[in-house]
């Protein structure tokens, strides 16, 4: 009976240590596939590392690691060697993203380069003018107050040119047609100040006559529209006006033109959006009537301009007042565009430019731009010279020819006005 008990209790030994023994295998076989699998999903989404010591561990690691103490040590360095060694790839979203950042980086830095470069360029073009000629002089008295020539302005004449191209017909001399809109835009840069001065197209002027050749012939009293056909249809003909109008101002310096062609008119206007107006005049044939508001687009941007009646000497007048009307809507709609996108600027530049003649460069432009927007400016004050129209009789009774002669009191307050600053 002794025998058989300890047999018993020698076999019962045997198999507890054959349990233990087949449970350790089969932790020791979970182990590897627990690090298999470890690996798998590491590959397979990633290893979310958090920074220790300057190097990239994962939390996969760090759990394999306490998990397995001395049993996984070999195992675990392998590991760690692979996750540190390999760099995490940025995700094709992130890539696009950075390119595109990096392009609207450098596009930004070229706009802004370009900018101020247009803005220094136009502030160095726009220098002070000579004022020596002006034959009232720098410094004037009068009604008690002394007055100095303000070298912070910017002149520049405003031409309409009643022909659809630049240039003259057969190279002929008298060709080149005819400024029917003459305006003087003033800008004080040092305050922003902007004024627009109306000028009748039928002021008598001393206008210079040249031959076919270009050669100089005679100077002779005409009406200021004339001086824009004898040139060349083009540069010398907008320089030919300039002379004309510094004379009717006591020979101020305006050194910047721009003229522009009837195509030009509906161009700009429809590049703006159109201008809302109270109608001046009645425009039958559009069913208009004096005192109705109207979108101006299109062609009609044209004929609300430069329509006037041909049996009346006043007809030029209320054109004109229809002219200053339309350019300060349109002005003060430009301002505010603007003010929302800069590249306004350079937009209507380039349309411009396709109608016009001009010695404004895009850098002036933007120069006094900057310096409107700086100073809070939207809009601009008129001015009108001020006189008497006349009737010059023809040979066709159904025309009515217009001469028109300053007042020359009420002209030369409007220079000391715009022009010059009283001091005392």
């Amino acid at each position: 009976m002794k025998r058989q008990s300890d047999e018993f209790e020698k076999n019962e030994q045997l198999n507890d240590d054959e349990r233990k023994d087949s449970v350790d295998n089969s932790v020791q076989g979970n182990s590897k596939e627990d690090a298999q699998k470890s690996l798998f999903d590491d590959a397979l989404f990633g290893v979310e590392a958090t920074e220790t010591n300057g190097y990239r561990s994962s939390d996969s690691e760090r759990h394999h690691s306490h998990s397995h103490g001395s049993h996984g040590h070999s195992s675990h360095k392998h590991y760690s060697h692979r996750h540190h060694s390999r760099k995490k790839k940025m995700p094709t979203f992130a890539k696009v993203l950075l390119s595109l950042l990096s392009i609207f980086l450098v596009f930004a830095i070229v706009v802004t380069a370009t900018f101020f470069s247009l803005r220094s360029s136009g502030k160095k073009d726009l220098q002070p003018a000579d004022v020596s000629e002006i034959t009232i002089g720098d410094t004037v008295d009068y009604n008690g107050h002394k007055y100095v020539y303000n070298e912070n302005i910017v002149t520049i004449a405003f031409l309409g040119i009643d022909k659809e191209n630049f240039g003259l017909e057969n190279e002929k001399v008298g060709t080149a047609g005819q400024s029917d809109t003459d305006m003087l835009c003033v800008i004080d840069t040092a305050t922003g100040k902007a004024t627009l001065i109306s000028i009748p197209r039928e002021t008598m002027v001393d206008i210079d006559i040249y031959s076919t050749a270009g050669a100089f012939i005679k100077t002779e009293n005409k009406q200021l529209c004339l001086a824009y056909a004898y040139g060349d249809g083009e540069h010398k003909s907008c320089q030919n006006t300039l002379d004309a109008i510094s004379r009717i101002f006591y020979e101020i310096p305006i050194e910047k033109y721009f003229a522009l062609d009837i195509e030009g008119i509906p161009a700009l206007n429809d590049a703006i959006g159109g201008v809302t107006v109270t109608s001046l005049y009645d425009f039958k044939e559009y069913g208009i009537k004096k005192g109705d508001e109207v979108k101006i687009k299109g062609d009609f941007a044209e004929v609300y301009v430069r329509h006037r009646d041909m049996d009346s000497a006043d007809a030029s007048l209320n054109r004109l007042e229809r002219q200053k009307q339309y350019i300060k809507a349109a002005a003060s709609k430009v301002a505010s565009s603007v003010k929302k996108d800069f590249s306004v600027i350079s937009s209507l530049y380039s349309t411009a430019t396709k109608y016009s003649t001009t010695n404004i460069s895009l850098s002036d432009v933007t120069y006094l731009a900057t310096v409107l927007l700086s100073k809070g400016i939207a809009s601009y004050d008129t001015e009108s010279v001020q006189g008497e129209m006349k009737t010059i009789k023809t040979d066709r009774p159904e025309v009515v020819n217009a001469a028109f002669y300053p007042d020359e009191q009420a002209l030369y307050e409007l220079v000391l006005r715009v022009f010059y600053t009283q001091i005392d």
